[in-house]
């Protein structure tokens, strides 16, 4: 029992403190199957069992075997009015009173010792006073914990206090029911869901005779008269069928054997579920009033022969508006018979669009008790439905309480009809009016307004008030006002219509420019009465024409800023435009017999001649007269207008200078302006040359493609211009290699190739191209820097009697270039067949990488590493994944080709060091320590020199320090281009604090020097070494070693690719720091990391 209670008591402080789930499951698992339960709180997260917990209704707390809460639930906290921190770890009597926490204890006790449940009802006085019923509910569960599995009691709440109270509420309810029954005048009955009477009051059994057990069930109904208990059972089985209330009239037999007319009012019941109960009713006695209706039956029967002849339908309605009386002229006219009609079925025969409104009306009368007039449609006989006019009124009694209601109904459809024709065409006509295109307004004869439409409105920018009843003369531009008054007077004289262009001033100030058609109205004398005014807004046409009389003199500006000669003519040759380099308006009206000899009048009579004929454009080359030095340049073409041609358009343009530009231009369309070298185009034709020569003379074409290594860096760290000039000192130097009898071009930035037209085998390419790979060893001197001019050569040679394309030797020597760039550089490599698969895997490779970099596809995955001393996670391995669509997460072997390319090299880095901070940053948010994370950097990432500034300044924008990243690099990065800068990028990140690991030692080249040479504090034994350690001696020595060497040197050592607890065990004992591998986690996504630095225990234990 200790042992239990320790271990509860650790699972407060350590990992799982048992949940719970929602109410269903929860009593499923936990109170009822133990098992599952314990499988449940083994399994599901304490956060999620702590969230369900808090989503229960009722309290439900969790107690150790020392009666201290190791849990609750929001509920609970409610019910003590405490919080969740001041009642953990703390016991019943921290809450309750001194009785209730002993009585707890007690109950809890008889749990643990027996593990049977517990339930009892009990009351609890909370800390606020107040008594609560409390029903309790105890169950032993069991959870797993560090020293094996441990009983908790698992205790839930209900309050019962409001239950009881609304029961005890309830008795006492039908006591005082029954007390107001039987002190009731009337008559009061109650009866069961299948119609059985199950209560009448005392009045019933005073009145009829009848005790309590005599009326129960069907037994009321021997004391109805024989006439009306059938009548009296369909009316009450058709309510009770539809849990309707209703209404009967029959006769009942009192104690003395007479009979009383009685009024039953039944009411359905309903329980609060909507269940339906029975009923409930009470019975009147309206014998008097039965006399008092027979009275009145014979004096409704004079008054209704009296109302058959009136030509209008009289009625008559009870103070609720239900009609109670009318002639048969309202069934003969509306095809209703009269038990249709009573009550509120008159509304039947309403059109379905008037019946609202007419009801309304009624209902307003009703409601305030004054006379009703409303019109709407009826119903004829036929279905026809005619307008009517429905008036009524009230009668009082001498208190003013209203007796009856007195109307009638008068047909008034043709006049409505007529009326309503008359809307209609006055709704077309103002329809028209607001919705025309033009603004119109009405004036009166002192010109103010009396209507005015929308549209002149809109044009205005005001409102109809604004405009109502004054002059628009106000709104009138000042310039235009004056004489628009002028013209009115004059035309109102003649009464001829007027029309003219004016400006009306808008509020923003803004001019509407409008054409105004204004018209005079005259009365039937012939006097005029008013104007009525159609205005157009032509703002816009105004503006069209103010931007045409704008575009005209611009063209004309634009034509007289122009060196070429512009000019149009008519068809009669007359000039009619001109620039002023043409003459301006000194040659406008003229013709070209005016102007030049008739031999040049001629010509170009002719030419405008054809253009007017053919309707085509004419272009030529013409020296200009009076100066054959220069020429020109001349187009002429037809001026049309709706398809008919009115002139010529000519354009002159003095072409000299172009003529002796393009011969300058021929030679440099096939030469380099760089280096003067042949390009690619003019390559291009000498190789199709050099084929037709070869196949005839059954000679061999080789060709060699050259590739400066590593241009591009020259470019970005010395800069364009000391790139263009190495390129030139670069050409120089092939060309005295190559020689004339060769052509050297230059094919692209930094591409060059060689033609050797005639060569008898590939020995004399392979001899060519040795001696240009001897002849620029030495590097070129620029600006006091030294620049290695090495080159990458790719070979091809043609076969004797080839007939192939040139393309296809120029694809094999740049196929046998990339093989000489993938080989290390500086070499020269002939083509052989087998290259083309291989350079298609790497061109497949890059462009799969280009998209995993394009579409992000990239992700980091962590692989922890564990400090063999402690056991405990020391960081992680970021490395490199990528997410194919379709098929899944990928290693980075797949697109290796890559890490070599420098932009995709760098691209590739900096996404996986960019995800890597972004997730770095949200564990540090969220209080997760996973130690150092280190990331892997290709050579490629090193030749820009700013690897360095660019990893310490994203570090600073994500707010992390630099103690949180390591940076692991092989032995590669030391050597090859870019090397230079790998040093100083090192001690730049170790001196802001970044620390840095070597990758795979022992398997690259000059280990020993790049310790001495560069800053490294980690070293990470190869997976090869540790594969084999406890079964290879060799394997084990060079681990040894190594970490020997680390030991020595006092940098940490990391041994990757530990699969097995033997070398787990071997490595801590010969004191490596730190291991990684499937051992001790396979990578990981980021999401799962907090997971498994959560669950992670000591590697030894596992």
């Amino acid at each position: 029992m200790k042992n239990a209670k320790e271990t509860a008591g650790m699972m407060v402080a350590d990992r799982t403190i048992p949940g719970s789930t929602p109410a269903p499951v929860l009593e499923t698992c936990a109170m009822r199957d133990p098992g599952a339960g314990e499988a449940l709180l083994s399994t599901v997260p304490v956060e999620v069992l702590g969230s369900l917990l808090d989503g229960l209704p009722y309290p439900v707390q969790v107690k150790d075997l020392h009666h201290r809460l190791l849990w609750v639930n929001e509920a609970m906290c409610t019910l003590l009015g405490q919080s969740r921190e001041q009642m953990l770890a703390r016991s019943d009597c921290n809450f309750c009173r001194e009785e209730q926490a002993c009585s707890c204890r007690i109950s809890d006790d008889e749990v643990f010792a027996t593990g049977q449940e517990v339930e009892y009802e009990k009351e609890l006085i909370t800390p606020a006073g107040s008594v609560r019923l409390i029903r309790f509910r105890k169950r032993l569960v069991s959870a797993p914990g560090p020293m094996g599995v441990a009983p908790f009691l698992l205790t839930s709440l209900q309050d019962g206090t409001d239950s009881r109270r609304a029961e005890m509420a309830l008795q006492e309810s039908e006591a005082s029911f029954r007390r107001l029954a039987d002190d009731a005048p009337v008559i009061i009955w109650m009866s069961d869901a299948s119609g059985a009477v199950v209560f009448v009051n005392r009045l019933w059994c005073d009145t009829t005779g009848q005790n309590q057990e005599e009326a129960r069930g069907q037994g009321w109904l021997e004391v109805i008269h024989p006439d009306d208990q059938e009548k009296v059972g369909h009316i009450f089985a058709n309510a009770s069928a539809r849990h309707e209330p209703y209404q009967a009239e029959y006769r009942l037999q009192l104690a003395d054997g007479s009979w009383a007319w009685v009024l039953d009012i039944g009411q359905p019941r309903f329980a609060d579920d909507g269940t339906f109960q029975g009923y409930v009713g009470c019975g009147l006695d309206i014998t008097e009033r039965r006399k008092v209706e027979a009275a009145l039956r014979e004096s409704e029967e004079h008054y209704r022969y009296s109302v058959e002849l009136n030509p209008q339908i009289p009625w008559t309605s009870d103070p609720e508006g239900g009609i109670i009386d009318l002639p048969n002229r309202w069934c003969d006219m509306t095809g209703m018979s009269r038990e249709e009609t009573l009550g509120q079925g008159w509304t039947m025969a309403l059109h379905p669009e008037d019946g609202r409104t007419v009801l309304e009306h009624f209902g307003a009368g009703l409601t305030h008790g004054v006379p009703v007039d409303a019109e709407g449609r009826l119903r004829g006989a036929d279905g026809t439905y005619r307008w009517f006019r429905i008036r009524g009124a009230p009668r009082r009694d001498t208190s003013g309480h209203i007796l009856r209601w007195y109307g009638s109904s008068e047909d008034i459809h043709d006049h409505k009809q007529a009326m309503l024709t008359l809307q209609e065409r006055e709704r077309q006509l103002q329809t028209v009016f607001n919705q025309a295109v033009v603004g119109i307004v009405h004036h009166d004869r002192s010109n103010r307004v009396l209507m005015i439409n929308q549209r002149f409105r809109e044009i205005l920018g005001r409102t109809r008030e604004e405009l109502d009843g004054i002059s628009l003369l106000q709104f009138t531009h000042l310039e235009d006002a004056e004489r628009q008054a002028l013209l009115l007077q004059e035309h109102r004289h003649t009464g001829e219509p007027l029309q003219l262009e004016k400006r009306y001033v808008r509020p923003d100030g803004s001019v509407v420019w409008c054409n105004v058609n204004i018209s005079f109205v005259r009365d039937e004398a012939g006097d005029i009465t008013g104007t009525i005014a159609v205005a157009e807004d032509i703002t816009a046409h105004k503006q069209a024409e103010e931007r045409a009389r704008e575009a005209q003199n611009l063209l004309q500006d634009v034509i007289d800023s122009v060196d070429d000669l512009i000019y149009v003519k008519d068809c009669s040759g007359r000039y009619i435009v001109a620039n002023r380099t043409f003459g301006g308006p000194e040659v406008l009206g003229k013709c070209d017999q005016d102007l030049f000899s008739q031999e040049i009048a001629e010509k170009y009579r002719q030419d405008d001649h054809h253009v007017l004929v053919s309707g085509s454009k004419l272009s030529v080359e013409e020296d200009f007269p009076n100066d054959i030095t220069r020429r020109y340049h001349t187009v002429k073409a037809p001026w049309r207008r709706n398809d008919d041609i009115i002139g010529v358009i000519g354009i002159s343009r003095d072409i000299t200078m172009r003529k002796q530009a393009e011969e300058r231009l021929q030679w440099a369309a096939d030469h380099d302006e760089l280096t003067d070298l042949p390009n690619r185009r003019l390559f291009q034709e000498k190789i199709k040359q050099a084929f037709l020569a070869a196949f005839l003379t059954q000679r061999r074409v080789g060709l060699l493609a050259i590739d400066v290594d590593h241009f591009k860096q020259i470019n970005d760290r010395f800069g364009h211009s000391t790139g263009d000039a190495f390129l030139k000192g670069f050409a120089e130097r092939l060309c005295q290699v190559v020689g004339d009898q060769s052509l050297t071009a230059r094919v692209g930035g930094d591409e060059f190739a060689v033609l050797l037209p005639e060569v008898c085998s590939e020995t004399d390419v392979s001899t060519m191209a040795k001696a240009i790979l001897d002849h620029l060893q030495e590097p070129i001197s620029l600006n006091s820097n030294l620049l290695d001019c090495r080159t990458s050569i790719g070979g091809a040679v043609t076969v004797p009697g080839f007939d192939g394309e040139p393309d296809e030797l120029c694809k094999q020597a740049d196929i046998a270039l990339y093989a000489s760039k993938t080989a290390g550089r500086s070499v020269f490599t002939m083509f052989r067949s087998s290259m083309r698969e291989e350079l298609q895997k790497a061109g497949s490779a890059l462009r799969v990488a280009g998209q995993a970099v394009a579409f992000d596809w990239l992700v980091p995955y962590y692989q922890p590493k564990v400090d063999l001393a402690s056991g405990k996670v020391d960081g992680f391995e970021a490395l490199l994944r990528w997410n194919h669509p379709d098929s899944g997460i990928q290693s980075p072997d797949a697109i290796a080709p890559a890490f070599d390319n420098t932009d995709l090299g760098i691209a590739i880095g900096g996404r996986i060091r960019s995800c890597v901070l972004q997730h770095l940053r949200a564990w540090y948010d969220t209080g997760i320590k996973t130690g150092r994370i280190a990331i892997n950097v290709s050579s490629a990432e090193f030749r820009r020199d700013d690897y360095a500034e660019r990893v310490l300044d994203e570090l600073s924008r994500a707010g992390l320090p630099t103690s949180c990243l390591e940076i692991e690099v092989t032995e590669g990065v030391f050597l090859g281009y870019g090397s230079e800068f790998v040093e100083r990028s090192l001690h730049k990140l170790i001196a802001a604090g970044v620390t840095i690991a070597l990758d795979d030692f022992g398997t690259g080249y000059a280990s020993l020097s790049h310790l001495k040479q560069f800053p490294v504090h980690v070293l990470k034994i190869d997976r090869s070494f540790v594969d084999g350690l406890v079964t290879n001696a060799s394997d084990a020595a060079v681990v040894n070693a190594v970490l020997s060497l680390g030991q020595n040197l006092g940098i940490r050592t990391v041994a990757e690719g530990v699969e097995t607890a033997a070398q787990a065990a071997l490595l801590r004992d010969q004191g490596c720091s730190t291991a990684q591998g499937f051992y001790f986690g396979r990578p990981m996504a980021a999401s799962d990391v907090p997971r498994f630095i959560s669950s992670w225990n000591d590697w030894e234990r596992r």
